[in-house]
């Protein structure tokens, strides 16, 4: 079987966050996202993404384990196991920031749930 560089999502989705972020910026005629109900459906995405990242540092941090554990690991300095373990807490933290951030990306959810648009609606409007 053909192993396949798994960063090649990872950088796929940083990618994807970039464009996100390049397309939203606000210009001199409005807002980035024009709509209510775009605005809900990005923050329902970015909190399934933010639920998928804590996935994501979980299987990292058990893959440095591992390869440290079966002797796979050099360090160019200190050791393998004092790396691995700092490593290792600092993805868990990111865990639990991103616990955090996916529960008030929840409230923010339910928040604009009931929010309408009650502007004019230019027929260049592509976000609705």
């Amino acid at each position: 079987m053909t192993r396949i560089d798994p960063t090649k999502y990872t950088a796929k989705a940083a990618d994807a966050i970039r464009l996100f972020n390049h397309r939203t910026m606000p210009t001199q005629t409005g807002p980035g996202i024009a709509h209510p109900g775009t605005i809900y459906r990005a923050i329902g995405d970015v909190q399934t993404l933010s639920r998928s990242l804590q996935q994501a540092l979980d299987h990292i941090g058990m893959a440095l384990r591992d390869l440290n554990d079966a002797g796979l690991l050099t360090a160019d300095h200190g050791t393998t196991d004092d790396h691995t373990a700092t490593a290792v807490a600092a993805l868990e933290a990111a865990e639990q920031a991103g616990h955090l951030m996916t529960e008030a990306l929840g409230r923010a959810h339910t928040a604009t749930s009931p929010l309408g648009y009650g502007g004019p609606h230019a027929d260049t409007d592509d976000d609705l």
